[in-house]
């Protein structure tokens, strides 16, 4: 074979390597797109998402985040950010709450519910006590409180 050719079929072999390698690159990987598109379009929760446990990332942990946030919320306490990633804060939030640090079945995350009530419980004041029966009689900034 003559040297001409040698290199011709080199450099061929190379630019055809090059271009499969950026043609895998491009090509979307359809397991990781399939669960993608499930997860963002429509929240579908699957088996596959389960256990959530720490280093889980899926929209179902989102939607668990979503809930405990509005828990952390009414009882003012600092919210979780909705990532998707199962972290240290989603778990110590969720042991706080539900008490425990993980969820094993879409069933178990159902069934969840708080292991106190978190939520503080305003009683109902009344409206009218008779030991403090007051009232605010004045005009032109001479008011006086009367007992």
């Amino acid at each position: 074979m003559e040297k001409k050719t040698k290199i011709l079929i080199g450099v061929a072999a190379g630019v055809a390597v090059i271009g499969y390698l950026i043609y895998k690159a491009q090509k979307p990987d359809n397991s990781v797109n399939n669960n993608n598109n499930n997860n963002n379009n429509n929240n579908n929760i699957t088996n596959r998402d389960f256990p959530l446990k720490r280093g889980s990332i899926n929209t179902t942990v989102g939607l668990l985040q979503k809930s405990i946030n509005v828990l952390l919320q009414q009882d003012g306490k600092t919210l979780l950010v909705v990532d998707n990633n199962f972290g240290p804060k989603t778990e110590a939030a969720l042991y706080d709450i539900y008490g425990v640090k993980s969820v094993a079945t879409e069933e178990e995350l159902n069934n969840l519910e708080p292991k106190q009530n978190i939520i503080a419980q305003i009683p109902e004041l009344p409206t009218q006590n008779p030991a403090f029966n007051f009232s605010l009689k004045g005009s032109g900034g001479n008011n006086q409180l009367h007992f």
